[in-house]
């Protein structure tokens, strides 16, 4: 519940469906709503090059290679939450 003229900040993706109050009640209450991926464009960039200079090996953050046929499986696995599946790549 926000206070008048309050703010409230969404950061990331979730898989529900998010119910957001009538509009009348943003304006009549001068609310605002703001959403956030996570990261800014700039922070991208810079771990990019990080990346790119060998600075930071993303080889530890990736949980599990699924070869590129069983797609479907890694995605059902990834939406199911199954095991330590934060991070997946696929092999080419």
């Amino acid at each position: 519940c926000l206070k008048r003229g309050g703010r409230a900040i969404v950061v990331g993706v979730s898989q529900d469906r998010v119910t957001l109050p009538p509009l009348q009640a943003f304006v009549g209450n001068e609310l605002t709503l703001g959403a956030s991926l996570g990261f800014h464009r700039a922070d991208l960039e810079k771990i990019i090059a990080q990346v790119a200079a060998g600075e930071v090996d993303l080889h530890t953050s990736v949980t599990e290679i699924a070869p590129l046929g069983e797609i479907n499986a890694a995605l059902q696995k990834l939406a199911e939450q199954k095991g330590n599946t934060a991070r997946m790549a696929l092999r080419m």
